[in-house]
């Protein structure tokens, strides 16, 4: 039989048309829905490569994990067609609660908020991703003292901060992102010229 703990998509170079992402989501949304929801063996590394048109079913996707606690790695953040337009994924807090084996996550800025900070304190992270497109003027921000509190947490976790075509960024990346106790390890920057 067929035997893998782990599900990784690498995304093809260029950008993509309407049509790739109907055609991914034709390819590879059911299948990958089958495969997460079953029994053994249960799934522990979960990347869905960057790819926009797979993230929209992030959250859909965790709910099928029939062994969430056996996740040892999750990667949401995806790489935007339009980075200055794009649905926002939504991920319940309360999910990385189950999550007790995980160690790498990555999500996009605009998915994070302060109750998912917080509840990934209880998990055994080792590394922290976090990509940034643009931002959005109805998210919240995050707070010094959460970060403070995930900084006091986290001693030596590798916290990576990547800025992915986002212009608008980094232009007010130290006033509306940046923290003093962010405890970054890396920060990066991917952007391209026409």
């Amino acid at each position: 039989g067929f035997k893998t703990n782990s599900v990784g998509l690498a995304p093809p170079g260029g950008t993509f048309s309407d049509q790739d992402y109907v055609d991914v989501e034709k390819a590879f949304v059911d299948p990958l829905k089958l495969f997460l929801s079953r029994k053994r063996p249960s799934v522990k590394v979960l990347d869905l490569g960057a790819i926009e048109a797979l993230t929209y079913h992030g959250t859909d996707f965790l709910k099928l994990l029939n062994r969430p606690q056996d996740l040892q790695e999750i990667t949401l953040a995806s790489i935007k067609f339009d980075p200055s337009h794009y649905p926002i994924l939504a991920v319940e807090h309360v999910f990385f609660e189950k999550c007790t084996s995980l160690q790498v996550l990555s999500l996009d800025y605009d998915t994070l908020n302060e109750d998912i900070l917080k509840t990934i304190q209880i998990l055994p992270l080792k590394t922290f991703m976090i990509c940034v497109h643009g931002l959005d003027l109805s998210h919240s921000g995050i707070s010094e003292t959460a970060w403070t509190e995930f900084s006091n947490h986290f001693k030596t976790i590798k916290l990576v901060l990547t800025l992915i075509y986002a212009y608008e960024a980094v232009e007010i990346l130290q006033m509306n992102l940046l923290r003093r106790n962010m405890p970054i390890t890396h920060l990066g920057s991917f952007s391209v010229n026409s």
